[in-house]
């Protein structure tokens, strides 16, 4: 005889058999709850802020159950000893009775440039007050009149920006200024923008940890600036500012095709306030001295860097330096209208690989594997005699025992040099990074030891918020590549890929997987200003550029990739309940779909569609787009079902933006697309669509096309078609993907979901981990297809894969009106063949965990809801179903028969 039988623990304090209410005692010396992960518009570390009115949110730590905050207070002073006091010179919110706590707009008095300010946040709850301990953040310049430096470059003769094989060849600029202060230093705060990209010096001190600053933007619209208090550096006497240009994006690397913007230049401007109350401001103008015969010459993200260490300027940063021989710098054109301060976080080194391997050629070259395809470069010892020139040359695999494969990155050289000055010296270049696995070192007298060598990890400064490790392998080596491919992505925007002559903001690569992304990274401020980026290329006929930043033009002037602009603007109201985004570029959004909808034909359909469902796997080897009818989706099908999708967002945008008087509109444009796209594309007589693809199907289905009571009939086609060869596979390319594992999952199918999950035969996610992959490949057949497109570290194939992870293995979802997380909606699916899952993600609100084993027919299922949420938790039961309750925040234990 079977039993179904549930026990219910709460694993907070003292353990309780099915206190779902209860409120236990705290650990002994422990609060009740925190106020804690305080952050001034949406950072944990707020430098150079330039918004009258930034936002407050934070986290509570609770350690008892069912915690629910009832009011809040926030406090801003001039000084931490006021708000040590009680005391708030600035702003005091008052007592607010509210259970917000993500996205408090400040309200105080006016906000000065350069000023550092504290603000303390607490909390009343039912468990209790708490106060957060003191923050801070540091404001940039308020005022664009407050700019009083002057952009300033100029050209050299060593510059060859178009020669015939079309590879940019400027070395960097050097630019220095001695100045001197009168008195005791009590506040220097420095503002720069370096184009394309910047390190700074004051006094020899190299300013801040960032690396490929500042973030790349849309040049010719608006440029970004970056903030740094360096108090500490400026001295009373004699001091220097010196500052490095390196070309990044700014720069055209190729010629023709990329957008260039012109020369690398500089803005700076440095405030210093003595304890007098005297303030001088050190800003760049045609009294500063540049020179680009320095050691950090040819400098590109494409080819790689170039140093010279014989060229090399000891002490050329410092006051007293002989610059007699540099020349004056010039005034340059500014290159946009706007100026902002940069509030997505800068890039920085993050992480480190250490080499796994390195051998000797025949040749006498070294091949050197660093076991995992990353994004970087390397920081590496060496030794050499004067004029020694040591090369590394980049891959993402071999070609053969010897020999790096070169040919899948295009016209990229990838090469970094130094050239040696007879001493031992540690070098890492400054000016680029590179997508790589192994690497070629040459004109090594001696082996390199692995010792000596590091790889260096760079992308955004952003916290891992998501860990996933399931009894699974295959499924723990996709994740471990899907994480590896997202990080190796972002570079103050998010990338295609990160190795060959491109490296661009695709928008159609992240328009599901900037969702899946969310659970793994803080990627919050980095796509609501990629949003911006997206905003910034609209023409004046309201097409947006397929890429963002616009460095190629590419205005094709379809439906599916710019749909990422609408989705991305969604999961950041869904997964971070910010609705900033969306709401300052309703306006552009609307214009764009008024500009699509005089796009229909006659019969209501959008013809327009450029990529098709890009990269679905084709029915040969060496095939990189299907040629078979049969598997393809056309176009009309896929750009209509499209504006349809976008037609219901801009609904639930209009509410959202308080453009109540559109939402009208988007219901009756959305009606006449859903009809005109059925009465075109449904076979109602076969319960398809069109010609019948997985991908029509699925799409139909997941955007609400599919005429009541027809659903089951449609997804009975899937099915069909996805089993009609035997086991499934993957049938679908970049839009069908990003659809496919929820959509077979949400209409029963869960089984299939977890076949494709776990395949390792070709197509599917498990044969690329068995064929070597360490990221995700962009083709499915990125082991045999022709190399002008099969990079090794391309995340769009990754479709809705990672949100089907945590929202259906672990469960970890949330209800149709939370946002943020407020909340939280628990329902772990249990596929057969899987015994365990154990996930993790920070949410706004704080920690959510599910962690689930299977023991013959009991499930063990252990979750946790963080402090000021609430939960829906569907507990599984026999025969698949599900008993679902409300819990308060806490950790709680169910064991609970499954069969």
């Amino acid at each position: 005889m079977k039993y179904t039988f549930l026990s219910l623990t709460l694993l907070v304090a003292t353990a309780m058999s099915g206190a779902t209410n209860a409120v236990a005692a705290p650990a002994k010396g422990k609060p009740a709850v925190a106020v804690t992960a305080t952050r001034v518009e949406g950072l944990d570390h707020a430098e150079g802020i330039d918004c009258p009115r930034p936002r407050f949110s934070w986290q509570l730590d609770a350690s008892v159950p069912n915690v629910k905050q009832t009011a809040y207070r926030i406090r801003v002073a001039s000084s931490p000893q006021l708000l040590r006091k009680g005391k708030a010179d600035l702003w005091d919110s008052g007592r607010q009775p509210s259970d917000r706590q993500l996205y408090i707009d400040y309200a105080g008095q006016p906000l000065a440039s350069g000023t550092r300010y504290y603000y303390q946040i607490e909390s009343q709850t039912t468990a209790g007050s708490a106060v957060s301990r003191v923050g801070n953040w540091l404001t940039g310049l308020m005022d664009r009149t407050e700019w009083r430096a002057l952009w300033i470059g100029g050209s050299f003769d060593s510059d060859v920006e178009a020669p015939k094989d079309r590879r940019t060849r400027i070395n960097a600029r050097y630019l220095r200024r001695d100045f001197s202060i009168a008195g005791r230093v009590r506040s220097a705060v420095l503002y720069i923008s370096g184009l394309g990209l910047y390190e700074a010096y004051i006094n020899g001190h190299r300013i801040g940890t960032q690396v490929l600053a500042p973030g790349p933007t849309n040049y010719d619209r608006e440029v970004m600036y970056n903030t740094f208090d360096v108090t500490r550096e400026v001295r009373r006497g004699a001091n220097a500012i010196g500052v490095v240009l390196g070309n990044g994006r700014f720069m055209a690397m190729r010629n023709p095709g990329m957008r260039g913007f012109g020369l690398p230049r500089l803005l700076a401007q440095l405030v210093v306030t003595t304890t007098d109350g005297r303030q001088t401001v050190i800003a760049t103008d045609t009294s500063w001295r540049m020179m680009a015969d320095g050691p950090i010459q040819t400098n590109n993200e494409f080819d790689g860097e170039r140093y010279d260490a014989t060229r090399e300027m000891p002490g050329w940063s410092l006051a007293g330096y002989d610059d007699s021989r540099w020349r004056q710098a010039e005034r340059v054109k500014t290159p946009a209208p706007v100026v902002r301060a940069q509030i997505n976080p800068n890039i920085e080194v993050m992480d480190s690989v250490a080499p796994r391997s390195i051998y000797r050629t025949a040749d006498g070259r070294y091949i050197m594997d660093m076991g995992q395809n990353m994004v970087g470069r390397l920081r590496i010892r060496l030794r050499g005699d004067e004029g020694d020139t040591l090369r590394l040359r980049f891959a993402e695999r071999m070609k053969d025992r010897d020999s790096l494969f070169m040919l899948n990155l295009r016209t990229a050289l990838v090469t970094d040099t130094y050239v040696s000055a007879h001493k031992a010296a540690t070098w890492e270049p400054r000016f680029t990074l590179h997508g790589f696995r192994f690497v070629e070192l040459s004109g090594f007298k001696r082996q390199p030891s692995l010792a000596d060598i590091q790889g260096r990890v760079v992308y955004d400064r952003m916290a891992t918020t998501g860990t996933f490790d399931t009894s699974d392998p295959t499924i723990n080596a996709v994740y471990h590549c899907a994480v590896w491919g997202i990080r190796g992505n972002y570079r103050g925007i998010p990338t295609d890929c990160p190795q060959r002559d491109e490296r661009l903001g695709w928008l159609g690569d992240h328009a599901t997987g900037s969702y899946g992304a969310s659970y793994i990274y803080d990627a919050h401020q980095l796509y609501a200003k990629w949003v911006r980026d997206i905003t910034l290329t609209q023409r004046a006929d309201s097409v947006v550029s397929d890429i963002a930043p616009r460095y190629w033009s590419v205005y094709s002037d379809n439906v599916t990739w710019p749909m990422a602009w609408y989705t991305v603007a969604a999961m950041l109201d869904e997964q971070y309940g910010d609705s900033q985004p969306l709401r300052e570029a309703y306006e552009p959004m609307k214009k764009f779909m008024l500009h699509l909808k005089n796009r229909y034909d006659d019969h209501g359909i959008i013809t327009r569609d450029v990529y098709g469902d890009w990269c679905l796997p084709p029915e040969s080897p060496e095939l990189i787009h299907s040629k078979d009818s049969t598997r393809i989706t056309r176009g009309p099908v896929l750009a209509t079902a499209a504006y349809y999708r976008l037609c219901r967002l801009m609904e639930r945008f209009a509410g959202i933006a308080g453009k109540t008087a559109d939402v009208a509109l988007w219901q009756e444009m959305g009606r006449e697309t859903r009809e005109a796209f059925n009465r075109r594309f449904y076979h109602a007589d076969k319960g398809w669509y069109d010609n019948n693809t997985v991908t029509a199907n699925i799409l139909a289905l997941r955007w609400g096309l599919v005429p009541e009571g027809e659903a089951d009939r449609v997804f009975g086609q899937v099915v069909a078609k996805m089993t009609a060869a035997g086991t499934p596979h993957i049938s679908t390319g970049v839009l069908g993907t990003q659809e496919i594992m929820r959509g077979l999952t949400d209409y029963g199918r869960g089984d299939i979901a977890y076949t494709l999950a776990t395949n390792r035969t070709y197509p599917s996610w498990g044969f690329m981990t068995d064929h070597g992959a360490t990221t995700i490949w962009e083709l499915w057949n990125g082991d045999t297809a022709n190399p002008r497109m099969n990079s090794g570290n391309h995340i769009m194939l990754l479709g809705d894969l990672v949100i089907w992870y945590y929202q259906y293995l672990a469960g970890i979802g949330q209800t149709n009106d939370s946002r943020g997380y407020s909340h939280i909606r628990l329902q772990p699916r249990i596929p057969e063949g899987l015994s365990h899952v154990n996930a993790t993600h920070r949410s706004p609100y704080g920690l959510i965990e599910s962690r689930w084993r299977r023991d013959g027919n009991m499930l063990h299922w252990q979750f946790t809801i963080p402090a000021n949420t609430t939960a829906e938790v569907c507990i599984p039961q026999r025969g698949g179903t599900y008993d679902t309750r409300h819990y308060g925040s806490g950790t709680y234990e169910v064991s609970t028969a499954i069969r």
